[in-house]
């Protein structure tokens, strides 16, 4: 079973840490870049079902 992809854009990588820590997010894959640039090539490569841009 696949797991929805969450994209965090992030500089600091806080959110991240803090999203890993809460037990219901096990199914959930995060990936995470601080590069926007960079998180539009993983829009078009990793299809994520949500985009995070604190």
């Amino acid at each position: 079973m696949m797991h929805p992809k969450i994209l965090l854009i992030e500089q600091t990588g806080e959110l991240q840490k803090l999203l890993h820590n809460i037990s219901e997010l096990k199914a959930f894959n995060f990936i995470s870049t601080s590069e926007p640039p960079l998180a539009l090539q993983l829009c078009d490569y990793l299809s994520p079902h949500l985009i995070v841009d604190p």
